[in-house]
């Protein structure tokens, strides 16, 4: 039996294709991404699990053994179904492999799979018996002061010494002071045994949904709430006012970062050093999904687009990377050049480019 074969067979191995998105990206760079996508999804992976799970079969495929990144039974199972998923579909039953991109994006940021894998209380009320969440609401940002809520965004807290015990409730909704808000979902997060923050939306009902109600909050899908607090438990970005009757900004503040002290601490216990000594790289696994879903003409040709189909197409700039040394001056949304692609890797609903 062909190497192909067994791989189409094999439940825990999937080919991915890579199509170079800038000129600078590596294998490596392909490599870190995926290690950084996993730990999103609650593995405990570094560069062992790579060099035992991932090779390069030629420039542009590399085959991933997912038993060898570091999940538990019950994640692994739930990719193992989405493997077989994604091993159904026609761009994988013609070139044997699936773009990496889209393999990123469909296990992390369709929100569902996402929650599956990462294990996700299906309720609030079962999310909030896990923690000891104190019975006030802890602080309050201002009205104006948030860079997620439209309203007044009130935090409530699960305080401890044990980064596994940590966990947030944020109260979205209506209202621009606490005597007239009226709740409309909950944005939380706690931190996974790998020492990763995972998220999760509920309704009214208690009942977890796929992403933010942009009418009140910016958030959209889980995967977009990485952005901020990868770098902080809690970031206070644009906070600048005390609440009367809660916490005031400056011990909050000061808790934030006995917070970040106790995840840092805990991460290098897991000999996950590398999460905290090259933090940057955590963009990595951004730019997997990010340059799938908003592609470059040098992309678009390693696709197999030809030079006069993408020659009249209405690019747009991006400087979102800047800090990673990366500014791209032709973009866009794959729905131009695929009407069937109605996805979206970071906002709740899709909206035509």
């Amino acid at each position: 039996m062909c190497k192909t074969n067994k791989i189409e067979l094999n439940e825990n191995m999937i080919s991915l294709r890579w199509h170079q998105s800038y000129p600078s990206e590596t294998h490596r760079d392909i490599e870190t991404g995926l290690i950084w996508t996993f730990l999103y999804l609650g593995a405990h992976c570094n560069e062992s699990n790579i060099r035992n799970g991932l090779e390069w079969v030629d420039d542009q495929v590399l085959t991933l053994q997912i038993d060898q990144m570091g999940f538990d039974q019950e994640s692994l199972d739930a990719i193992r179904i989405l493997v077989d998923e994604l091993k159904q579909l026609s761009e994988y039953r013609s070139s044997r492999s699936i773009d990496v991109g889209r393999f990123v994006m469909y296990l992390y940021n369709e929100s569902d799979n996402y929650y599956k894998i990462t294990q996700m209380p299906t309720t609030l009320e079962q999310f909030e018996e896990k923690y000891h969440f104190e019975e006030q609401p802890r602080f309050i940002t201002a009205y104006g002061e948030s860079c997620v809520s439209s309203g007044i965004r009130i935090f409530n807290a699960a305080q401890s010494d044990d980064l596994t015990q940590i966990a947030y409730l944020a109260q979205e909704g209506y209202g621009e002071t606490v005597d007239d808000f009226q709740v409309k979902e909950f944005e939380v997060f706690d931190f996974m045994d790998n020492g990763q923050p995972r998220f999760g939306i509920y309704n009214l009902q208690g009942d977890l949904i796929t992403g933010a109600d942009a009418d009140v909050s910016i958030a959209g899908k889980p995967a977009k709430c990485m952005w901020c607090h990868t770098s902080s438990v809690q970031p206070i970005i644009s906070a600048a006012s005390s609440i009367d009757g809660f916490e005031r900004l400056d011990s909050f503040s000061t808790l934030i970062k006995q917070q970040n002290g106790i995840r840092r601490k805990y991460l290098r216990s897991q000999d996950l050093d590398f999460v905290v000594d090259s933090l940057a790289q955590h963009s990595l696994a951004e730019l997997l999904y990010f340059t799938y879903e908003y592609p470059t003409p040098q992309r678009l040709r390693s696709e197999g687009l030809s030079l006069d189909s993408i020659a009249d197409i209405d690019y747009h700039k991006n400087r979102e990377y800047q800090f990673f040394n990366l500014v791209f001056d032709s973009m866009v949304h794959r729905s131009v050049i695929d009407p069937t692609f109605k996805s979206s890797a970071r906002e709740t609903v899709w909206t035509p480019e």
